[in-house]
């Protein structure tokens, strides 16, 4: 598979092209990103060597090349994992009484997680996705535990990680700790870390995973979070953020609405005036943009979503847009779009 890491020099100009106006969407997840090696993860990432390591989707030059996951347009989304093609209309897409979004998948209710060039569900297509969820999920306990020799060697040729281009973040107060099952359990920044495997064993089963994790960075001061600071800092200049706000547990729906989550934030960093930014209340991934690129910025929480139950606020989620090609809107994203097309109607 390391055949399919590709170097950034070798993308040609046409790649970031825009093939459409400002009122059309056309996007495409996992896009050609920083990617990491399963084999490789325990290494430093260098996100500014000149021998940038990118999955590079070419497009459809060879049947076995390298497939996003998820294609989506203004009005439908493919999920595009296996040789069968799964469209979902966007304006089917229904809010729970949990603030999540859902679809119908046959018989199945699904979640769909979406936002800040993002995809993540909790569809399972069949046993063999099942299992791989299951390992893949395994495998980050092992990473967050410093013990990769544990993980199953079947992943270590197939599955890639999307690594974090967060650095470092800091909280003005600490995490929350609370005794659960009688033993100490502290909401922490672990959030951050390996939560996007890509796994790529062949064409017929590509897929792209977000582990979740039961145990988002809470703060632990008294009172709702208003006032909180959230420092961040980026290993490399970022024009954007992208947060997975509140208590997001795909296991326990029910907490979002139970904890705190911000609605309001102020944003700062050097280079630009402090702005506003107002979240909206349902499970999404949000982008905030910066008016320019910064290596760290501080988000201070004017205002917060008051938690049903519990003044705690959480945020499950910090990362950066993954398309840093800019294949949004591109020739690439239409060609892929086609594809998905041409496959759902032929099926």
């Amino acid at each position: 598979m390391k055949k399919l890491i590709l170097i950034l020099s070798f993308i040609p100009f046409w790649f970031l092209q825009n093939v459409y106006g400002e009122d059309k969407e056309i996007w495409m997840f996992p896009p050609s990103s920083y990617i990491q090696g399963l084999d490789e993860v325990t290494e430093l990432f260098s996100f500014t060597s000149d021998s940038l390591n990118i999955q590079n989707l070419e497009g459809l030059k060879e049947e076995d090349g390298l497939y996003p996951y998820f294609v989506c347009d203004s009005e439908n989304f493919y999920i595009c994992e296996g040789r069968k093609e799964t469209r979902i209309a966007l304006s089917s897409l229904q809010t729970d009484e949990n603030l999540y979004q859902r679809y119908w998948d046959g018989d199945t209710r699904e979640v769909a997680i979406m936002g800040g060039g993002y995809f993540a569900t909790t569809r399972t297509n069949n046993s063999y996705y099942q299992k791989t969820i299951q390992r893949i999920e395994d495998a980050r306990t092992f990473l967050l535990r410093d013990t990769p020799e544990d993980i199953d060697e079947e992943l270590f040729d197939t599955t890639f990680i999307l690594p974090q281009v967060i650095s470092r973040i800091s909280l003005s107060v600490p995490f929350l700790k609370e005794a659960v099952r009688g033993e100490e359990v502290v909401y922490d920044d672990d959030m951050l870390k390996y939560r996007w495997f890509y796994s790529f064993p062949s064409r017929a089963r590509v897929a792209m995973y977000f582990v979740n994790d039961s145990s988002p960075m809470v703060e632990g001061a008294a009172g709702n979070g208003e006032g909180v600071s959230i420092d961040i800092d980026f290993h490399v200049p970022v024009d954007n953020v992208v947060v997975l706000n509140g208590f997001v547990d795909l296991e326990r729906p029910h907490l979002y609405k139970r904890n705190a989550r911000m609605k309001t934030v102020r944003v700062s960093g050097e280079g630009f005036d402090d702005f506003e930014y107002t979240f909206e209340d349902y499970v999404h991934f949000a982008q905030i943009d910066f008016p320019q690129e910064v290596k760290s910025v501080r988000l201070t929480v004017q205002d917060v979503y008051d938690g049903e139950k519990w003044d705690d606020m959480a945020i499950s989620g910090l990362f950066v847009n993954p398309d840093i090609l800019h294949t949004r809107n591109s020739g690439l994203a239409l060609e892929y779009l086609e594809e998905a097309k041409g496959r759902y109607e032929a099926q």
